[in-house]
């Protein structure tokens, strides 16, 4: 990258200067040329420095096509070499021109441990203001993640609540009070991005100055995530790893090529868990590619008759009142089984069963099911793992997602709106190796919990998502969605 400092000046200038003298010797005046001689030098610096701007913001893009930029920094290129990422990070020069840079209040300064996190860009003024990405490839699937932390930057002590939008599009509010001042807050989202940038939008609301922490953008494969469209995107409310018997262990790049971050869920007190030092592969047409890392631990009930059970009470937001939502369960066998041992069992959707046939997992080959979940009469979405009737062993989870679907063209308006089918798609086996297609649209609500009597809707923990991760905690997104696997007596058996 060229730079535009006191130590140097950009190649740039030099031949902006050589032009602009020739161009000076065909004036007839000189008087006029050595006035607008004086003017040359101020003249190439704001060429040069324009152009480094462009350039910039025009390749970004490290060599896995990943993006980070610092939102609020005004240095220049890094490397967080504080972890394991050791991710590139941009300042956000060159990306917006709008808004101030800021730190985060002195007090929190020692108790934020990455450099990423000790900077915002707020906006002020304006109700829309935007970061604009360049050099992207029209047509391909990003995952885009936000980062928020206040850290009191405006010394308020206040804060705030604002909208975020990818595009014209509607992507989720940002609610800080669901955070403390050095808490973190992220957005995470998968788009098809039809053209070669995208903007990435603030929205003020009236209820406090927007501000953002950081932008990254992830490359997908085209196969990946395969509900996320041209005109349909996937606003991530949760991504789960399970059985790892750790609060704190968090995967993402390296482990994970894509850069998810798959949080752990601490689960003992009710789940057993079943780990492997073998290595879990991904099926060449596996269209999630889960990393081993995650899909090596899973958790099984405890007996016959308690139930895997993920609980949900939706709450939509205002500006997306009626998402739809698709359930995403990543299952892996990790034992062998010995002689007449069978592990088998259906996944059921609000007591009735969702995959149309019973799962059989695959040893050490990751699979899964998957497909619009919708809520009952009474607003409550329920997902639950039974054994067969045949089934010698429980059955077993080893990670799971959860997304709204979010609009993401008005280009074409064709609508695609509708109940979506019960029906999901399994790749994650059955008795006689068949799939079933399922219908994709808009279903009608969200929101969920993890252990025992929390997930009762009279009593219902809002928990935010809130987990700790390495002296941080991460909030995910706007919807008011807590975790329960819940343990519940079997109904009787098939």
């Amino acid at each position: 990258m060229n730079k535009v400092d006191g130590h140097g000046t950009a190649p740039g200038v030099k031949t902006y200067s050589s032009c602009s003298i020739h161009a000076l010797a065909s004036c007839t005046s000189t008087a006029r040329t050595m006035a607008a001689m004086r003017w040359l030098p101020f003249l190439c610096l704001a060429v040069a420095a324009a152009g480094s701007m462009l350039h910039q913001a025009r390749a970004q893009a490290d060599s896995k096509g990943f993006i980070s930029i610092d939102c609020g920094y005004a240095g220049e290129m890094y490397i967080e070499s504080d972890t394991r990422q050791q991710l590139q990070f941009a300042p956000d020069v060159g990306f917006t021109t709008a808004g101030s840079n800021h730190d985060i209040s002195v007090e929190y300064m020692s108790t934020v441990a990455f450099k990423l996190f000790k900077t915002v860009r707020s906006f002020p003024d304006g109700k829309r203001n935007c970061y604009k990405i360049r050099s992207l490839v029209p047509g391909l699937k990003y995952l885009i993640r936000a980062w928020f932390l206040y850290g009191n930057y405006d010394g308020l002590n206040t804060t705030p609540i604002f909208d975020l939008y990818i595009g014209a599009n509607f992507w989720t509010t940002m609610n800080m009070s669901r955070a403390a001042p050095d808490q973190f807050l992220f957005a995470e989202a998968m788009v098809v991005v039809p053209n070669d940038y995208v903007h990435v939008c603030l929205v003020n609301t009236g209820a406090g100055t927007p501000f953002i922490t950081g932008l990254e953008l992830r490359p997908l494969k085209s196969m990946l995530y395969p509900d996320a469209s041209a005109k349909q995107g996937l606003n991530l409310h949760s991504r789960f790893d399970l059985g790892t018997g750790s609060k704190t262990r968090v995967i993402r790049y390296p482990d994970d090529p894509h850069d998810r971050i798959w949080r752990p869920v601490d689960t003992t007190a009710e789940y057993p868990s079943i780990t492997t030092f073998r290595r879990v592969q991904n099926p060449n047409d596996d269209p999630f590619q889960v990393p081993t890392e995650v899909m090596d631990s899973a958790i099984t009930a405890r007996n016959a008759s308690a139930l895997i059970e993920i609980i949900m009470h939706p709450q939509p937001e205002p500006n997306n009142p009626s998402p739809g939502y698709i359930a995403i369960l990543h299952i892996a066998e990790l034992r062998i089984l010995r002689g007449n041992a069978v592990r088998q069992f259906y996944v059921n959707l609000n007591g009735k069963q969702w995959s149309s046939d019973a799962i059989t997992p695959k040893y050490l080959s990751s699979g899964a099911i998957y497909g619009p979940i919708v809520p009952d009469q009474q607003g409550t979405i329920s997902i639950s793992l039974e054994p067969t009737a045949g089934s010698t062993l429980l059955p077993i989870l080893n990670a799971f997602e959860i997304f709204s679907i979010m609009p993401t063209t008005k280009v074409d308006t064709e609508s695609e709106d509708g109940t979506p089918s019960p029906t999901p798609i399994t790749n994650a086996g059955s008795k006689d190796g068949a799939t079933t297609p399922v219908t994709n649209s808009s279903s009608e609500s969200q929101g969920v919990c993890i252990g025992g009597s929390s997930c009762k809707k009279s009593n219902k923990l809002v928990l935010y998502i809130a987990v700790p991760i390495a002296g941080f905690v991460v909030v995910v997104s706007a919807a008011v969605l807590i975790f329960c696997l819940l343990r519940r007596k079997k109904q009787g058996s098939r």
